[in-house]
This record gives structure tokens, sequence and C-alpha cells, in this order.
């Protein structure tokens, strides 16, 4: 993993700073700039992480919660 690509680099799934490993299950490569617009976003939550905050963003726009079993229900008026 220690190749250099022009213009990308390799992003932690799990970031390094909270135990992740360099290895090609956590790595992914990214374009240098959407790279460090992650970072900027997502800061070094993991993609698990991520995905939850979207999907609870997602909830929120969409005026549904999502039940314990992970499934939508439809917001009672």
């Amino acid at each position: 993993m220690g190749k250099k690509l022009k213009g990308r680099n390799h992003h932690h799934l799990v970031p390094k700073s909270r135990g992740g490993k360099s290895n090609k299950r956590n790595l992914l490569l990214m374009d240098i700039e959407k790279h460090r617009q992650w970072h900027v976003l997502f800061g070094d939550k993991t993609l698990e992480e991520v995905i939850a905050l979207l999907k609870r963003i997602k909830r929120i726009k969409s005026g549904r919660k999502i039940t314990k079993r992970g499934t939508m229900s439809q917001k009672s008026s």
C-alpha cells in the first residue's frame, strides 16, 4: 500500500487514529481533493458512522422515523 499515485491517495474507512489498519479491506483510493473534502465534512468518522448520519438526515428530511428493525415508517399527521 506504500505506492504513491499522482492526484490520488488512500482513505482509511476506519481511521488510523481509531485503530484502522492499512490493508486493502480498510483502504479506498480517492482523488486528493475529494479526500480532503471527506474529512472537512465527516472528520474522523468511520464509514458506518457516515452512513448512519446520512440515514438520519434522510429520515429527518423525509418526515419519517426509522423503527428499531431499521425499516422506515410513515410519520403520523
